[in-house]
């Protein structure tokens, strides 16, 4: 049983990079770019001054705004995403600033509510859309009687999960 808890803690801990890497974010890379190095430098600062584990840095490369998030829900694992326009345009305190934000994320728990709302949002989106597959595919023309019997199911099943779906999409 023991091992069965230690593989979900580390899937648990990777999930948050995986948000990152599905945003299109890299690993930071220290040695070959600077503003790389000037940001994990920052964390590890930032990290110390919270008493917390050092977030994993990542940064979306091909975005000139300026951005940031974390994802993670253990604060010991969490993750913090940077836009390339963020470390290109922000002086060292406005960096600083953007993610001591983001570190208080870490602190005070919000990453693990924000990854877990992140998740259910998904879960309802998916509901919604298998709904509107399963309403498509009950409303192709029956080619014969019987395939009107059979998209009554489809119809009520799909609108089931349609209705449950709003609120993903809602939020989304």
């Amino acid at each position: 049983m023991c091992g069965r808890n230690e593989a979900l803690a580390q899937r648990l801990r990777d999930d948050a990079a995986r948000i990152a890497r599905r945003l299109g974010a890299r690993p930071v890379d220290t040695v070959a770019d600077p503003l790389h190095r000037r940001l994990q430098n920052l964390l590890e600062e930032l990290a110390i001054a919270a008493r917390i584990g050092v977030p994993r840095a990542f940064v979306i490369e091909d975005d000139p705004t300026i951005d940031a998030l974390t994802a993670g829900t253990d604060p010991n694992q969490a993750v913090v995403v940077v836009t390339r326009g963020a470390l290109q345009r922000l002086t060292r305190d406005e960096l600083q600033g953007v993610l001591a934000h983001e570190v208080s994320h870490v602190v005070n728990g919000d990453t693990r509510l924000h990854t877990r709302l992140v998740g259910l949002n998904h879960g309802l989106q998916w509901a919604g859309l298998a709904g509107r597959s399963l309403l498509a595919s009950a409303m192709d023309p029956p080619a014969r009687p019987a395939g009107v019997l059979r998209a009554i199911p489809l119809v009520l099943v799909g609108g089931v999960l349609v209705v449950i779906g709003v609120p993903g999409e809602l939020a989304a």
